[in-house]
């Protein structure tokens, strides 16, 4: 009958409606779903660019690191120095930046008297420095010796026979001759004449 068409119609003509609501949804949400796949896209991209930058910055500290550690600490030992002993090498270190440390400090001449400084102030016994300055004298020295090669650190170790040609007695030794008992600072060699350029200064 009529009525029962017009109710079936009208429950047809509600469910139309229904699945055009849901099918607007499905839209959108697809619609959602791209522009997040997008973003995900660019958020990808960027994430790479990052890695790829990070990795370039990494590569570019480990090669200063590298190459340039030495250089570095030698600039903190400089730094760490009393104003005193400062003043007492600005004869050696004219440029207080880490070039002119770096640059002064591997001269013949000023590595000479870095040394003869350092041996002074062991024999004196009196400067809180003493360690720093040997560190730094070390770290100096490795490079002084690159452009240098004829000049070596002595290795000088306890329990050798003390040798006037090679070593110098501190005043505070006890025996006059025998064997070392401690070394107070390392001198250097000229490997092409095989003799002490500065020789050691030891305990006996």
């Amino acid at each position: 009958n009529d009525s029962e068409i017009s109710k079936h119609k009208e429950i047809l003509s509600k469910k139309i409606v229904t699945i055009e609501q849901l099918d607007s949804q499905i839209d959108a949400l697809k619609q959602a779903l791209a522009n997040k796949d997008e973003q995900s896209k660019s958020s990808l991209t960027e994430l790479n660019v990052l890695s790829e930058k990070y990795a370039m910055i990494q590569t570019k500290i480990d090669y200063y690191r590298d190459n340039f550690s030495d250089d570095l600490n030698a600039y903190r030992i400089y730094n760490e120095l009393s104003h005193t002993t400062k003043d007492s090498l600005s004869g050696i270190f004219k440029d207080n930046s880490i070039k002119g440390v770096i640059s002064c400090g591997i001269q013949e001449r000023n590595i000479n008297n870095l040394w003869e400084y350092i041996k002074t102030e062991v024999v004196n016994g009196s400067n809180p420095d003493i360690h720093r300055l040997i560190s730094l004298f070390e770290i100096l020295f490795s490079r002084f010796s690159l452009a240098f090669p004829q000049y070596k650190r002595q290795k000088t170790i306890i329990g050798e026979k003390f040798d006037t040609q090679l070593h110098i007695k501190h005043n505070s030794s006890i025996n006059v001759s025998g064997q070392i008992e401690s070394v107070l600072l390392q001198g250097y060699l000229n490997t092409k004449t095989d003799k002490a350029v500065k020789q050691s200064i030891i305990k006996i």
